[in-house]
């Protein structure tokens, strides 16, 4: 993603526009009742998480990792065709119903504890504390 200005020989007002990649994935395709098993998701890395970017970032939780990755079937309709549901399938991006897991999904590591303001726990707290007078 990224954020730019039109410039250049274009005449009128100064213009800004984000551009931006969407990822394909099965998270892209639907509403699921629960986190499918490709679901890596993090709200809260600890610090230096990026440094195991080659070999996966960690999750804030493995539960979901051996949950099904969902199959996408027919009947094609006016909304997507048969063309559109087998592409879906030839690129992995959902299981053919009735095979195996065919999906590819990055490693589950479970990320470690976060110790923020003297509290230890999955994710930074915030707590109120009574303001010190001033002295």
């Amino acid at each position: 993603m990224g954020s730019t200005e039109s410039g250049g020989r274009l005449q009128g007002p100064q213009q800004h526009y984000l551009r931006a990649l969407p990822v394909l994935s099965p998270e892209s395709l639907a509403a699921y009742p629960k986190r499918i098993g490709t679901d890596r998701s993090n709200p809260y890395f600890l610090s230096g998480a990026f440094g195991s970017l080659s070999s996966g970032l960690p999750v804030f939780s493995s539960s979901n990792c051996a949950n099904p990755t969902p199959a996408v079937s027919g009947p094609s309709n006016e909304t997507i065709s048969e063309e559109i549901i087998e592409q879906i399938q030839q690129f992995k991006v959902a299981n053919k119903p009735g095979k195996s897991n065919e999906v590819a999904a990055p490693g589950c590591t479970q990320q470690g504890l976060f110790t923020f303001n003297g509290q230890t726990s999955q994710f930074p707290h915030v707590v109120y504390s009574t303001p010190t007078p001033p002295k």
